[in-house]
């Protein structure tokens, strides 16, 4: 396990022991699933070697969610998957400090690496093509993920807008 790829030398390390066998959990900076790969690739990695090692990439968002303690619950707690607008939600009580909301969930978009992102990656494609083949193989992205936790009456968009950027939000193939 390696806490964060931060330099080339730890992306060459994290890449040949996932090559030798090895399961490899590591954490990076990117905005999206498919950046991961490009960020391992601006490490000089060689991207044959990414390709023939990585199995998937997982990205997160965490979003705040409404305090238990005040929160409004949707009428019989029963999901939809378009709740009608003012139907859950959280005042704020002492418990939460007056904010209406508790504890955070992650909302995530995995994406498996399948053999045509294999393709991507050593050939270096953009991000944007990754993105684009990811859905076409049925990655449930951040929107997709975003509505469900809001269709549970879990949290609300103006919490998942605070987090997600507005870009992420659109195009998701699979909501």
């Amino acid at each position: 396990m390696i806490g964060e790829i931060r330099t080339a030398e730890t992306a060459e390390t994290a890449v040949s022991a996932a090559n030798s066998g090895h399961l490899v959990l590591a954490t990076l900076h990117a905005p999206v699933a498919a950046g991961g790969v490009a960020s391992t690739l601006a490490y000089e990695v060689a991207p044959h070697f990414l390709a023939t090692s990585l199995t998937g990439v997982v990205s997160q968002r965490l979003v705040r969610t409404f305090c238990p303690a005040c929160r409004i619950p949707i009428e019989g707690e029963r999901v939809t998957t378009h709740p009608p607008a003012g139907r859950a939600g959280a005042p704020g009580c002492p418990a939460c400090h007056q904010t209406g909301f508790g504890v955070r969930t992650a909302l995530l978009a995995v994406l498996m690496v399948t053999r045509a992102i294999r393709e991507w990656i050593q050939t270096r494609q953009p991000t944007q093509v990754s993105e684009e083949q990811a859905d076409r193989d049925g990655m449930a992205g951040l929107p997709c993920a975003a509505r469900a936790v809001i269709a549970r009456g879990r949290t609300d968009l103006a919490e998942v807008r605070r987090c997600v950027p507005p870009d992420r939000l659109r195009g998701d193939a699979k909501a």
